[in-house]
């Protein structure tokens, strides 16, 4: 029986979706090239892309071990001995054909797709121009050169005067942008705003300059705090997340919540007077309450409401904010740009551990990306609901400790940018993900 090809997806505006198709070398050694996938492939894309990214000339072979990992000594733990002993794939082209970045960043996506656990591949160049390819590549970011030192190449191979300049690419920078053909800011999280003259969204703004301002909410909320000047809102309705999912073969995204759509009131309305949801949120309630408070968080500038979709399914509602001038930030010495995150799944065909994983994986994602200064994401769930801090572990968290707000017991958490980005927890792990760890993490 024949199996289907892993595909790929380019995140929103351009969904060009791709298919990962392998064939056996001589060795047994699994090759891989790219075609344009038939697969959900809009007839009208959104956008176009600003250069073709697949080359069906462009192969890579499977990362496998090669003899540079295993002569390395296991004492020698220097960044070019990891580097040698990181699987190995060789990325081949043919003269007349020299791989573009973009086209380099579509086959590192392919790999990391295709080797979801795999924290680092080592990429081997053959074709012509080999060295010019590498300096492109570093330059932007997507590898990191090691030159290995003379005595270590010796002990390595054996031979005298031997050089070996080795290429490194790493899920960490991978997932945090490096590289992108689509501009400064991760292809990930669009900015969520147009160039309304011209249509076009805008990927290259620069971050905001760090100036700063008070935030005074008392006697009503514990918020006293000077923070930065936040930027702008994303516009309402704009995609500010987009992701391919290839477990489910399905984008997952993320929408700026539009507080006078009606179709985004009334999906918030629905799931506040969830039974599930209410025990949780405590904003059972009528439309035009409902309608009122989407227009507070709408005026809010430390927060933003946030719909999620699977393809075309709206199921969950976010909130994400800045943790300094949030009530929480009275309970720890809060950063500039730590953010904070609220969720929901208000749609009962999509839970599960398969899809919440995904959710709340790219939620925090965002908030990385979106704020290259964030190296801190929390959150406050209530106590009793376990189901969320096991998802909250399973995606990188740490229970800190319990603190006790006026209307709730909360687990206070917290996942550092270092710790996200290490464990990368994009791919599917129903033994991670469904572990009982609930009483572990919360009887401190």
């Amino acid at each position: 029986m024949q199996t289907e090809p892993q595909s790929l997806a380019l995140p929103y505006p351009y969904l060009l979706a791709y298919d990962i198709q392998s064939t056996p070398n001589h060795c047994g050694q699994k090759i891989y090239h790219l075609d344009l996938s038939t697969f959900k492939q809009s007839t009208q894309l959104p956008c176009e892309l600003p250069e073709t990214l697949h080359d069906e000339e462009l192969s890579l072979t499977e990362p496998a071990i090669d003899h540079y990992a295993r002569k390395v000594p296991e004492d020698d733990n220097t960044s070019w001995a990891r580097a040698a002993r990181a699987p190995a794939s060789v990325i081949a082209w043919h003269e007349g054909n020299i791989p573009t970045p973009g086209q380099m960043w579509l086959a590192t996506y392919a790999v990391f797709t295709l080797n979801p656990l795999l924290k680092t591949v080592r990429l081997s160049m053959d074709g012509p121009s080999a060295e010019h390819v590498i300096e492109e590549l570093s330059a932007i970011g997507l590898v990191v050169v090691h030159q290995g030192q003379t005595d270590q190449l010796e002990k390595a191979s054996g031979e005298q005067g031997l050089t070996e300049t080795l290429c490194l690419v790493s899920q960490s920078g991978f997932w945090q942008g490096a590289g992108s053909p689509f501009g400064p800011r991760a292809p990930w999280a669009p900015h969520g705003l147009f160039e309304r003259h011209s249509g076009k969204r805008t990927m290259a703004l620069p971050p905001p300059v760090v100036d700063y301002t008070f935030t005074t909410l008392f006697p009503t909320t514990q918020v006293h705090a000077q923070h930065p000047l936040r930027p702008r809102k994303p516009v309402p309705g704009s995609t500010i997340y987009s992701r391919y999912v290839p477990h489910l073969r399905e984008h997952f995204s993320m929408i700026a919540l539009d507080h006078q759509n009606e179709e985004h009131l009334s999906l918030f309305h629905k799931w506040q007077n969830n039974a599930r949801v209410s025990r949780f949120w405590n904003e059972s309630g009528s439309i035009e309450k409902h309608r009122q408070y989407l227009r507070r968080t709408h005026e809010d500038r430390h927060l933003i409401s946030v719909l999620g979709k699977f393809d075309d399914s709206f199921f969950a509602y976010f909130e994400i904010y800045w943790a300094k001038e949030d009530q929480l930030g009275a309970y720890y010495s809060a950063g500039d740009f730590d953010r904070g995150r609220h969720f929901l799944v208000g749609e009962e065909q999509f839970r599960g551990p398969h899809r919440a994983t995904v959710w709340e994986a790219a939620l925090t994602h965002y908030m990385f990306l979106d704020e290259p200064r964030t190296m801190l994401v929390v959150g406050e769930p209530n106590i009793a609901n376990s189901s969320a801090l096991k998802y909250d572990v399973a995606t990188g968290y740490n229970v800190e400790k319990h603190i006790d707000f006026p209307h709730k017991r909360a687990a206070f958490i917290s996942c550092s940018r270092t710790r996200f980005f290490q464990l990368c927890p994009f791919s599917w792990d129903e033994k991670v993900a469904t572990a009982n760890i609930y009483d572990r993490i919360v009887r401190l």
